[in-house]
């Protein structure tokens, strides 16, 4: 998403209030590029996902959606705090949770998605 966006998504930033660099073109570049990346792994390793392709593409999404919806709570709280980084845990990064936003709330969402339908 980082790399779609600086290089497509320049002119259609601010779609989010609370993270204005992020870009219409980030958002679709990195489902774009987590599919292309997924689904040669999905055919060469079909016994680590299953075989519901459906159950697949789904979780793919829901992932997206998550690790977006993190990411933005976590800029939310930067924002309501007016402050621009969280810490200085990596310089220039945003600090510690910059790093683990999105995982915050994706890991779960894989977890219940991967557990209950990709795995049946």
């Amino acid at each position: 998403s980082y790399l779609w966006g600086n290089w497509l998504g320049t002119s259609n930033q601010g779609i989010f209030y609370v993270s204005p660099h992020k870009s219409l073109a980030g958002l679709i570049g990195g489902v774009l590029s987590t599919l292309l990346i997924m689904v040669p792994l999905l055919a060469l390793a079909p016994h680590l996902f299953g075989t519901s392709y459906a159950g697949y593409v789904g979780l793919v999404f829901a992932l997206i959606i998550a690790a977006t919806l993190g990411d933005l709570f976590e800029s939310s709280i930067k924002r309501a705090a007016q402050q621009k980084e969280s810490g200085q845990f990596v310089p220039g990064r945003g600090g510690l949770l910059d790093s683990i936003d999105s995982h915050v709330f994706a890991q779960p969402i894989f977890c219940i998605i991967y557990l209950t339908v990709v795995r049946t």
